[in-house]
């Protein structure tokens, strides 16, 4: 399983705004430094679900202001976010089939429990998804020189 990290600040950031926004889906943007995910940059919600269901599309206008949020930043695009408020962090159909940005995590938070919401990580490409260990460190990654 390939790993992933983030940042406790950003992390707590996803939270925040997935538990902030329930029971609505949330949904946003993560920036990455050095290919640790860095900062959340949240955008509005804009999916017209039918009652009872969910499902998220981020509002354009706000996206391309958070990509370019990011860009000044100096940082990469890392991750994408969202919420399943009430089933588990694991990638819907409609995830697997609407997901863009490939080199990107995709980070869901699941809040069936709100005392205990779920954050998995997941690789999202070629209508397939490969979970992620997501690792919480601001430590910068392990570099081992060649002997």
């Amino acid at each position: 399983m390939t790993e992933i990290v983030i940042t406790p600040d950003a992390y707590a950031a996803v939270l925040e705004a997935c538990q902030s926004g329930y029971p609505a889906e949330v949904c946003g943007l993560v920036g990455a430094r050095r290919s640790i995910l860095d900062r959340a940059f949240p955008v509005p919600n804009v999916a017209q679900a039918a009652a009872g269901t969910c499902g998220f599309l981020m509002d354009s206008r706000a996206q391309l202001r958070a990509m370019r949020e990011i860009e000044d930043a100096g940082l990469d695009l890392g991750g994408i976010y969202h919420s399943h408020p009430n089933t588990p962090a694991v990638p819907s159909e409609a995830d697997i089939d609407l997901a863009a940005y490939p080199e990107a995590a995709h980070l869901i938070v699941g809040l069936r429990d709100a005392e205990r919401p779920e954050v998995r990580a997941w690789r999202i490409a070629d209508r397939t998804s490969e979970e992620l260990t997501l690792r919480i460190t601001s430590d910068p990654p392990q570099v081992t020189a060649p002997s």
